[in-house]
């Protein structure tokens, strides 16, 4: 009991310092994830939602919108004119930075 007292006390001091709730704190890694994913694969979008942890591809492609600014395919699309082919090791590194989520997001 006293570590679940300490894990809602620590959720509740991240959500007041940042603004974020944990739900929206894990969409981010996720989608980060697929960013990843999406620049470094040929996956099929869908894949890719399921991969991340998504069980409906309605809301990956909202959560991905509403995070992004872009839908997962023309994320893709903008990376591949940035940096190439999505599956060079060149291009690996350099859009890895293109992904960073922003972690700490004041409302």
């Amino acid at each position: 009991m006293d570590r679940a007292r300490h894990g809602i006390e620590f959720f509740g001091m991240s959500h007041r310092a940042t603004g974020n709730t944990f739900t929206h704190f894990v969409q981010q890694v996720r989608i980060h994830r697929a960013c990843q994913l999406l620049m470094q694969s040929d996956h099929f979008v869908s894949q890719i939602c399921y991969e991340v942890g998504f069980n409906n591809i309605a809301n990956f492609n909202r959560r991905f919108l509403e995070i992004k600014g872009l839908t997962p395919s023309q994320f893709r699309q903008q990376a591949d004119k940035r940096f190439g082919s999505n599956t060079s090791a060149a291009s690996g590194q350099a859009a890895t930075a293109m992904a960073t989520p922003y972690a700490i997001q004041r409302s």
